[in-house]
């Protein structure tokens, strides 16, 4: 009898570690927010897998070896957390296992971890824990939550709405609180879909679902969802990520300029300063700079050894991509 439960209980922890794989734990900062919350401004709460986690740099955060952190010189891009507060701060303020944060900054980014999409049982204990957190004073009114998946969805827009909708169910509990829903970009074309991924990582393309004769993709699933919520609360909003990458995808298209990793899903640190300009633009009190900052369009153009695989060639067309991607929405 032990041992069947011990079975069971391994079963139970493998699925859980195959689902959630591109998921990971909350950044040195979200750890440094938890501990001392007094201490920080205004927090955004990034919940997700490998999008919200960070994959800019072609790895997870966590997965970099500290050596290799150390002489990565774009470091500082390596999610879209750590993205805002370059932004807004003017340098790399988490470093591996610390967050070091001036005081006077008003605003910061960090990682909270998975968000439990797209399976019912790990989206209700999400929505717990960040209950908890709201009840513990670690998420505050005037923070912000973001929610953005790209992993995979099991192909079944109905069970993820179900999903969805208990995360944004919180919205009556957390005053004050900001919840931003985005879509997922996925810019391959039908052909690439069939060669590169199951439609379980699909997220623009229509799928068949249990409920509805309606095929629809799951990122019809985030707007049906967000702005559903959003006419009975001004702070559930959908920010439109695919639409934004797609758009200046083509315009950059003349430049053979690629905002995405080869899998057309993942965003490289170009589509992240899309994700991480859009989720700024929300914050309306603020002061964004409204072009991109001196120091990361010289970031950028110092470093173009490390951007060939995205189609940047020299540094005008590093600050042509970056200018392109940097497009504050307030």
């Amino acid at each position: 009898m032990q041992l069947t439960r011990l079975i069971a209980i391994l079963i139970s922890w493998f699925m859980t570690l195959t689902t959630h794989a591109q998921s990971g734990d909350g950044d040195p900062c979200f750890n440094a927010v938890v501990r001392e919350r007094d201490q920080y401004g205004r927090v955004i709460f990034f919940f997700g897998d490998s999008i919200s986690r960070g994959y800019g740099l072609g790895n997870f955060p966590d997965l970099f070896k500290e050596a290799e952190a150390q002489k990565h010189p774009l470091w500082a891009l390596r999610s879209p957390a750590s993205t805002i507060n370059f932004i807004l701060s003017g340098k790399d303020i988490a470093f591996m296992k610390k967050c070091d944060v001036s005081k006077k900054q008003k605003l910061l980014a960090v990682y909270a971890g998975g968000s439990g999409l797209p399976r019912i049982q790990s989206a209700k204990e999400i929505s717990q824990l960040i209950s908890d957190y709201y009840l513990k004073k670690i998420i505050l009114p005037g923070d912000s939550i973001v929610f953005e998946d790209a992993g995979d969805h099991h192909g079944d827009p109905d069970q993820f709405e179900a999903a969805l909708q208990l995360l944004l169910d919180q919205h009556q509990k957390l005053k004050g609180v900001r919840i931003l829903v985005a879509t997922t970009p996925d810019l391959m074309t039908d052909q690439r879909r069939v060669e590169l991924m199951p439609e379980n990582f699909h997220w623009e393309a229509p799928l068949k679902t249990s409920k509805s004769k309606q095929p629809r993709s799951l990122n019809q699933v985030y707007r049906e969802t967000a702005q559903r919520y959003g006419t009975k609360s001004t702070e559930v909003r959908l920010l439109e990520y695919h639409k934004a990458v797609s758009e200046t995808s083509k315009s950059l298209a003349s430049k053979q300029v690629s905002l995405m990793h080869e899998d057309q899903i993942h965003p490289n640190i170009f589509g992240q300063l899309i994700f991480s300009t859009l989720v700024l633009s929300q914050e309306q009190d603020v002061k964004v700079p409204q072009e991109p900052p001196a120091v990361l369009l010289k970031l950028v153009r110092q470093n173009i050894e490390r951007l060939s695989k995205t189609g940047v060639r020299d540094a005008s067309t590093a600050e042509t991509a970056v200018k392109a991607s940097y497009k504050v929405r307030q």
